[in-house]
Parts: structure tokens; C-alpha cells; sequence
């Protein structure tokens, strides 16, 4: 089965990637904020750290020209990129659990965050654009339903689940479990291709799907941000 061809999975993908977004901005949002609140930090340290960490997602227009430009592989137009996204986002889930006294050190924890939104953003970019490239006209208002479900409940799921844990057992542990959630739900884009003909791995370099490959008006990034 393929998202072209199957409403359904289709949904249901989308609709777990934003949960999977969900989660750490839950996490840093209202977990993470309580819980450095709670171990002393001013309001000011703490605005700081999140106003670092939300920088990334206010320039996502700028995925936008390079993920259409670069929108042809054998293994489709969007999935690539999604596997580039969840794979940065948990190296830097690794190198933060490799980093000892991390919550004393909030400069780094920031810098750290950044990096991670940054891939963050970008998976939030690939989805979408995988939205408007596989839904149907009649099946965009239950599905953008379902996507934010799917949000809502990471951020339920990451402010109050991974808060309860950041509470009981510490940063690590809840980093560890946000880990593990992540690299699970890389398991989606892994397996499941977009159409038909198009393979689940392949190089980056190799020869475009002709489903997946790049229309000609967009073989050139500055035609791109043109058209924008």
C-alpha cells in the first residue's frame, strides 16, 4: 500500500507525524519550563531558553523554496526529507543524553533545543507539503481535523506525560522516552512510500520516480521563490 492509493493510511500518517511534532513542543513548552521554574531559573532565563527554542519555527518559510526544489528521488518527493528531519532530531535527542549536568547549564540546553526545532521545523514543512501534494479537495477538512488531533494530543502527551516523568526521574529519562517515541514513529516514513513505483530506500542521488519527479518549473530554486 502507498499514501496515493490508500485514503486511510494516508490520514493516519499525517495525522502521527504531527503527533510526533506535538511531543516536544509540549515537552519544552510546558514540561520543560515547569520543571527549570522548579530548579530555580528566573523568568527571564526561562523566556530566554524558550524564545531560542521557538526561533526555528518562525522561519520555516524558508524550507518551503529548497524542499520543492529538491523534491526528486526514488524514494518520493517528501519522505526523504522527513527521514533527514526525524534522523536530526534524534542525534540531537543522543547528544543531549550524552551531555552531563545539561539542566545547570541552560545556554547550552537552549542551543541544543534550537538544533533540535530546526529538524523540527523542517519535519512540520515535509508534512505539509506532503499534505497538499496526496489529499484529495474532498478529504483536506477531515484530514487538517485529524493533523491537529494528532498535534493536541503530542502536546498533551509531552507537557503532562514527559512532565510527570521530568518530575519523578529527571531530564534524562524523559529525554530517553522522547527518544524512543521519535525513533518510532520514524518507522512511518521508513516503510510506507508515497506512490507506487518508488522505492523505501534508495540514494539521494539516484534517478527521480517519474511520479516524484521535479516539474520542470521547478528544477531551479530561484524560480521557485519567484513563484512565491
Amino acid at each position: 500500500m502507498t499514501l496515493a492509493e490508500n485514503p486511510r493510511l494516508r490520514q493516519f500518517f499525517l495525522s502521527a507525524l504531527y503527533l510526533a511534532q506535538g511531543v516536544p513542543t509540549g515537552f519544552v513548552a510546558i514540561a520543560l519550563a515547569a520543571f527549570l521554574a522548579q530548579q530555580g531559573a528566573s523568568v527571564a532565563e526561562i523566556a530566554a531558553l524558550l524564545a531560542v527554542t521557538w526561533l526555528p519555527w518562525g522561519c520555516k518559510v524558508l524550507y518551503g523554496p529548497v524542499l520543492d526544489r529538491y523534491a526528486g528521488s526514488a524514494m518520493g518527493r517528501r519522505r526523504p526529507w522527513m527521514l533527514v528531519a526525524q534522523g536530526g532530531m534524534a542525534l540531537t535527542l543522543c547528544a543531549m543524553l550524552a551531555t552531563p549536568g545539561l539542566d545547570e547549564t541552560l545556554w547550552l540546553l537552549a542551543a541544543m533545543m534550537f538544533v533540535h526545532n530546526l529538524f523540527g521545523a523542517l519535519l512540520d514543512v515535509a508534512t505539509d507539503a506532503a499534505a497538499v501534494d496526496l489529499l484529495g479537495v474532498q478529504e483536506r477538512g477531515r484530514a487538517n481535523g485529524l493533523m491537529w488531533t494528532g498535534k493536541l494530543a503530542g502536546l498533551a502527551l509531552g507537557g503532562a506525560g514527559l512532565g510527570t516523568v521530568l518530575a519523578y526521574a529527571g531530564l534524562r529519562p524523559a529525554l530517553a522516552l522522547m527518544l524512543a517515541f521519535l525513533v518510532l514513529t520514524m518507522l512511518l516514513p521508513l516503510l510506507v512510500r508515497e506512490r507506487p513505483g518508488e522505492r523505501r530506500l534508495a540514494r539521494l542521488a539516484a534517478t527521480p520516480a517519474v511520479a516524484g519527479g521535479t516539474p520542470e518549473s521547478l528544477r531551479h530554486l530561484l524560480a521557485v521563490v519567484r513563484s512565491l
